[in-house]
């Protein structure tokens, strides 16, 4: 029988501290910080991969419970545009169409191997994390002083053929 490691996904907890400036009704520009960690005094402590050894690790033999984890911050930048050419005759948006440019960042991750909760080895890796562009539209079909309907559709591209190598 195959042993099969058990894989999760994981989100980076980031903070996102951003400046924006309205340059008109119908323009707002914006440019921010994006810090990505895995470290206990900003985030969620540590990453964490758990699987099943299958005995081709030196310091583990078949069936252990492995733990792989690590800490680590950086940083990248961010900018963004708002551009809202339609409103009503009360000023409320009734169509917006927005863009975000992400740029790439690499995450050093520092930590430990672990088998069945023994420490094996001292682990350390970079995580590239691409850059991406995000565009989106909002449009109010209906929008008046009783009811409103928002409609809103966006796309999101990592181009992750261009990521860091480490």
């Amino acid at each position: 029988m195959p042993v099969r490691p058990r894989r999760r996904g994981f989100a980076i907890p980031t903070k996102e501290p951003t400046v924006v400036y309205q340059v008109d009704e119908q323009l707002s520009i914006g440019l921010g910080a994006e810090i990505f960690t895995f470290a206990g005094f900003l985030g969620e402590g540590q990453f964490e991969q758990h699987s099943i050894a299958a005995g081709n690790i030196p310091g583990t033999t078949a069936g252990d419970e492995l733990e792989l984890n690590g800490t680590g911050t950086t940083a990248g930048l961010n900018a963004s545009l708002l551009v809202t050419p339609w409103r009503t005759v009360t000023g409320e948006p009734r169509r917006n169409v927005g863009f975000i440019w992400r740029g790439q960042a690499v995450l050093p991750l520092n930590g430990e191997l672990l088998a069945n909760g023994t420490k094996v080895a001292n682990t350390s890796t970079h995580l590239p994390l691409p850059e991406s562009f995000e565009a989106g539209l909002a449009y109010w079909p209906l929008r008046d002083a009783h009811d409103t309907w928002k409609l809103e559709g966006d796309l999101h591209y990592g181009r992750w053929s261009r990521r860091a190598r480490h």
